[in-house]
Protein backbone atom coordinates (compact mmCIF):
# COMPACT_ATOMS: atom_id res chain seq x y z
CA UNK A 1 0.00 0.00 0.00
CA UNK A 2 0.99 3.17 -1.02
CA UNK A 3 0.09 7.15 -0.12
CA UNK A 4 0.88 10.42 0.22
CA UNK A 5 0.05 13.10 2.60
CA UNK A 6 0.08 16.64 2.41
CA UNK A 7 -0.04 19.50 4.73
CA UNK A 8 0.65 23.21 4.97
CA UNK A 9 3.06 24.71 6.85
CA UNK A 10 3.26 28.56 7.33
CA UNK A 11 6.93 28.35 7.24
CA UNK A 12 9.77 27.99 4.76
CA UNK A 13 11.99 24.38 4.00
CA UNK A 14 14.81 25.71 5.30
CA UNK A 15 13.34 27.52 8.77
CA UNK A 16 11.31 23.75 9.40
CA UNK A 17 14.73 21.58 8.99
CA UNK A 18 17.21 24.50 10.80
CA UNK A 19 15.32 25.72 13.49
CA UNK A 20 12.74 22.77 14.37
CA UNK A 21 13.02 19.19 13.00
CA UNK A 22 15.88 18.59 15.32
CA UNK A 23 15.00 20.32 18.17
CA UNK A 24 14.49 18.46 21.22
CA UNK A 25 12.14 20.81 22.61
CA UNK A 26 10.17 21.02 19.79
CA UNK A 27 10.16 17.48 19.57
CA UNK A 28 9.50 17.03 23.43
CA UNK A 29 6.12 18.53 22.92
CA UNK A 30 4.95 17.30 20.10
CA UNK A 31 5.44 14.00 20.63
CA UNK A 32 4.40 14.30 24.15
CA UNK A 33 1.57 16.79 24.42
CA UNK A 34 0.48 17.30 20.75
CA UNK A 35 0.00 13.47 19.85
CA UNK A 36 0.03 11.67 23.09
CA UNK A 37 2.28 9.19 22.92
CA UNK A 38 3.37 7.72 26.25
CA UNK A 39 7.39 8.05 25.64
CA UNK A 40 9.19 8.76 22.55
CA UNK A 41 13.35 8.85 23.48
CA UNK A 42 16.01 9.22 21.23
CA UNK A 43 18.38 6.33 21.12
CA UNK A 44 21.26 6.75 18.96
CA UNK A 45 21.84 9.95 17.24
CA UNK A 46 24.46 10.40 14.44
CA UNK A 47 26.21 12.94 12.36
CA UNK A 48 28.58 11.71 10.23
CA UNK A 49 29.79 15.55 9.49
CA UNK A 50 28.37 15.66 5.92
CA UNK A 51 25.52 17.46 6.86
CA UNK A 52 23.52 14.10 7.49
CA UNK A 53 21.41 13.17 10.46
CA UNK A 54 20.91 9.77 11.71
CA UNK A 55 18.24 9.29 14.17
CA UNK A 56 16.41 6.38 15.87
CA UNK A 57 13.85 6.75 18.66
CA UNK A 58 12.11 4.56 20.25
CA UNK A 59 8.25 5.54 20.50
CA UNK A 60 5.48 4.43 22.77
CA UNK A 61 2.22 5.80 21.35
CA UNK A 62 -1.66 5.74 22.82
CA UNK A 63 -3.64 3.67 20.24
CA UNK A 64 -6.83 2.31 20.21
CA UNK A 65 -6.20 -0.93 18.29
CA UNK A 66 -8.49 -3.23 16.92
CA UNK A 67 -8.98 -6.86 19.28
CA UNK A 68 -6.88 -9.04 15.99
CA UNK A 69 -4.24 -6.35 15.94
CA UNK A 70 -3.50 -6.04 19.29
CA UNK A 71 -3.51 -9.79 20.00
CA UNK A 72 -0.74 -9.95 17.01
CA UNK A 73 1.21 -7.83 19.18
CA UNK A 74 1.21 -9.41 21.94
CA UNK A 75 -0.03 -6.33 24.48
CA UNK A 76 1.76 -3.02 24.30
CA UNK A 77 3.01 -1.49 21.09
CA UNK A 78 6.11 0.44 20.62
CA UNK A 79 8.56 0.55 17.72
CA UNK A 80 11.34 2.29 16.55
CA UNK A 81 11.70 4.98 14.13
CA UNK A 82 15.07 4.66 12.11
CA UNK A 83 15.87 8.10 10.29
CA UNK A 84 18.32 9.33 8.02
CA UNK A 85 18.32 13.10 7.09
CA UNK A 86 19.95 13.70 3.43
CA UNK A 87 20.80 17.64 3.31
CA UNK A 88 21.10 17.51 -0.42
CA UNK A 89 17.45 16.78 -1.40
CA UNK A 90 16.52 18.31 1.97
CA UNK A 91 14.38 15.20 2.82
CA UNK A 92 13.78 12.93 6.17
CA UNK A 93 13.40 8.89 5.31
CA UNK A 94 12.34 6.51 7.52
CA UNK A 95 11.80 2.89 8.60
CA UNK A 96 9.75 1.89 10.88
CA UNK A 97 10.15 -1.20 13.22
CA UNK A 98 7.83 -3.33 15.47
CA UNK A 99 9.94 -5.93 17.22
CA UNK A 100 6.87 -7.83 17.77
CA UNK A 101 6.02 -8.34 14.35
CA UNK A 102 9.98 -8.76 12.63
CA UNK A 103 10.12 -9.01 9.45
CA UNK A 104 6.39 -9.04 8.74
CA UNK A 105 5.53 -4.99 8.72
CA UNK A 106 7.50 -3.21 6.16
CA UNK A 107 6.85 0.90 6.89
CA UNK A 108 9.04 3.48 4.94
CA UNK A 109 8.87 7.12 4.66
CA UNK A 110 10.02 9.86 2.90
CA UNK A 111 9.44 13.26 3.58
CA UNK A 112 9.94 16.50 1.75
CA UNK A 113 8.74 20.33 1.72
CA UNK A 114 7.97 22.38 -1.42
CA UNK A 115 7.33 26.07 -1.40
CA UNK A 116 4.69 27.54 -1.57
CA UNK A 117 3.35 30.47 -3.49
CA UNK A 118 3.07 33.36 -1.44
CA UNK A 119 5.27 31.99 1.44
CA UNK A 120 5.17 28.99 3.50
CA UNK A 121 5.66 25.53 2.32
CA UNK A 122 3.63 22.04 1.96
CA UNK A 123 5.19 18.95 3.58
CA UNK A 124 4.78 15.75 1.33
CA UNK A 125 4.85 12.28 3.12
CA UNK A 126 4.66 9.58 1.18
CA UNK A 127 4.27 6.14 2.72
CA UNK A 128 4.55 2.72 1.67
CA UNK A 129 3.40 -0.14 3.99
CA UNK A 130 3.72 -3.60 3.08
CA UNK A 131 2.89 -6.67 5.45
CA UNK A 132 3.29 -10.32 5.48
CA UNK A 133 0.42 -11.11 7.98
CA UNK A 134 -2.00 -14.40 7.09
CA UNK A 135 -5.63 -13.23 6.99
CA UNK A 136 -5.24 -9.98 9.05
CA UNK A 137 -2.46 -8.58 6.48
CA UNK A 138 -5.14 -5.66 5.03
CA UNK A 139 -6.25 -4.44 8.18
CA UNK A 140 -3.07 -3.87 9.58
CA UNK A 141 -2.56 -1.90 6.42
CA UNK A 142 -5.65 -0.39 6.73
CA UNK A 143 -5.08 1.11 10.65
CA UNK A 144 -1.86 2.20 9.96
CA UNK A 145 -2.76 4.35 7.36
CA UNK A 146 -5.43 5.81 9.59
CA UNK A 147 -3.22 6.28 12.60
CA UNK A 148 -0.70 7.84 10.18
CA UNK A 149 -2.96 10.14 8.27
CA UNK A 150 -4.09 11.41 11.85
CA UNK A 151 -1.09 11.58 13.63
CA UNK A 152 0.64 13.43 10.81
CA UNK A 153 -2.80 15.85 10.69
CA UNK A 154 -2.42 16.50 14.81
CA UNK A 155 1.63 17.11 13.95
CA UNK A 156 1.21 19.51 10.77
CA UNK A 157 -2.02 21.47 13.28
CA UNK A 158 0.94 21.72 16.16
CA UNK A 159 3.83 22.55 14.02
CA UNK A 160 1.92 25.51 12.48
CA UNK A 161 1.27 26.92 16.07
CA UNK A 162 4.30 25.84 17.32
CA UNK A 163 6.62 28.32 14.37
CA UNK A 164 3.07 30.93 15.20
CA UNK A 165 4.59 31.25 18.91
CA UNK A 166 8.17 30.54 18.75
CA UNK A 167 9.23 31.18 15.17
CA UNK A 168 12.00 33.80 16.25
CA UNK A 169 13.22 31.88 19.11
CA UNK A 170 12.37 28.02 16.90
CA UNK A 171 15.57 25.79 16.97
CA UNK A 172 17.59 27.35 20.33
CA UNK A 173 17.13 24.23 22.34
CA UNK A 174 19.84 22.27 20.55
CA UNK A 175 22.55 23.07 18.13
CA UNK A 176 20.70 23.75 14.62
CA UNK A 177 21.45 21.82 11.39
CA UNK A 178 21.68 22.67 8.05
CA UNK A 179 -3.73 24.70 7.89
CA UNK A 180 -3.30 21.28 7.86
CA UNK A 181 -5.82 19.34 5.54
CA UNK A 182 -5.43 17.61 2.04
CA UNK A 183 -4.34 14.17 3.06
CA UNK A 184 -4.78 12.99 -0.82
CA UNK A 185 -2.79 10.68 -3.99
CA UNK A 186 -3.32 7.31 -2.92
CA UNK A 187 -0.81 4.95 -4.47
CA UNK A 188 1.45 7.90 -4.83
CA UNK A 189 5.43 7.21 -5.93
CA UNK A 190 7.80 6.07 -3.42
CA UNK A 191 11.39 5.86 -3.14
CA UNK A 192 12.60 2.88 -2.87
CA UNK A 193 15.65 4.04 -0.40
CA UNK A 194 16.83 2.52 2.80
CA UNK A 195 16.12 4.46 5.60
Amino acid sequence: MRFTVRHAYAMSSDDFWSRMFFDDAFNAELYEKALNFEKYEIVERIEPGDGQLIRSARIVPRLEIPAPIRRLLGGRVWYFERGRFDPESQSWETLLEVPALGDKLDVRTRMHLQPRVGGGSDRVLDVRISTRIFGIGKLVEGFLERAMRDSYRKAADFTNAWWAEHGDDAGRSERPLRDSSTDDARNGEHPDNEA
